[in-house]
């Protein structure tokens, strides 16, 4: 089952475990053993019954759910998005335990932080993180140097034009997230794998908002129509005084208007905010033969320390 967002891409980027997850992924992928040669059997045998592989229970906790803007009201909330990952899990198979209460110290726990934001301009950024361990681990906060991994983390902070696309962005993350816990843990523990198909449960987006990232050129010649609309400066940075760049992907239309964006790299205080920001910027069209085309670019989003000096807290 292929998802929308592109996770590898952009997960991962905060503390304490700073591009984990694909590396987990790379090395499962290097080290499956490779296949002996088949020789052809010199009796007939009977087929044989593929043993039965043990799924672990699973525990799916939504910590926050954070939703800002009206429209999201009748669209999404914490009941639905829970349901829908429990649905996920069930109809593949694994027992799913309650979020609340004991876990066993063999089942897998996932716990995810959900954070949007809709505004005036119909754009929804979001952002969502992650955390994976054992039951026997849940209560830990983080890997030790020189000890076996026991948690596993994952974020991405996006952002989407249009309130029903940016929606389902959010829950084909959510089921991405979920799905490659269960496979990066299972092999890093060194459980039985077995191929699970996870039945995508959200509803899907609507096919004529979809977008296909090979649809768009690679551009670097940007230019700038007009800047974009900054949000209020993030309380977060303000507290801890940060500042900084924030490298955001960006495709955009042949209109020249973004339609989709990804945080790259940067201080995790800043995402959502850099993200709504670059949302706002409208671009000269990407000409290439005489048309215009979509295109897709690294943006800088800079954040001086001067500015932060002026929107200071005293």
């Amino acid at each position: 089952m292929a998802f929308e967002p592109e996770i590898n891409r952009a997960i991962c980027f905060g503390e304490p475990m700073r591009c984990l997850l694909p590396v987990v992924w790379t090395l499962a992928q290097a080290q499956t053993p490779a296949m002996p040669a088949l020789t052809p059997p010199t009796t007939s045998p009977q087929a044989a019954t593929p043993a039965p592989v043990a799924l672990a229970p699973v525990q799916i906790v939504l910590d926050e759910v954070s939703l800002k803007g009206g429209k999201f009201k009748s669209k999404m909330d914490k009941a639905s998005l829970l349901k829908a990952l429990t649905d996920m899990f069930q109809q593949a198979g694994f027992t799913v335990l309650p979020s609340s209460g004991s876990i066993p110290p063999n089942a897998l726990q996932m716990r995810f932080l959900v954070a949007a934001i809709h505004d005036r301009y119909d754009r929804v950024a979001f952002q969502v993180s992650g955390r994976a361990s054992e039951g026997k681990n849940a209560k830990v906060n983080e890997n030790l140097p020189g000890q076996p991994q026991r948690i596993w983390f994952a974020n991405i902070t996006a952002a989407r034009s249009g309130i029903d696309e940016g929606v389902s962005e959010i829950h084909a993350t959510l089921a991405a997230f979920a799905t490659n816990f269960y496979k990066w843990t299972s092999f890093a523990l060194n459980r039985p794998y077995a191929n699970v198909v996870f039945p995508m449960t959200f509803p899907p987006a609507p096919e004529a908002t979809r977008i296909n990232p090979s649809e768009f050129h690679n551009w670097s010649s940007v230019k700038i129509k007009s800047d974009g609309y900054r949000p209020p400066w993030p309380v977060e940075a303000l507290e801890r005084r940060t500042a900084g760049n924030v490298l955001v992907e960006l495709l955009v239309g042949e209109d020249g208007k973004p339609m989709r964006a990804y945080i790259k790299q940067g201080p995790p205080e800043l995402y959502l905010h850099a993200i709504q920001w670059a949302m706002g910027y409208e671009f000269e069209p990407a000409i290439v033969d005489g048309k215009p085309v979509k295109a897709k670019f690294l943006f800088n989003m800079t954040y001086q320390q001067s500015d932060l000096e002026r929107f200071s807290i005293r």
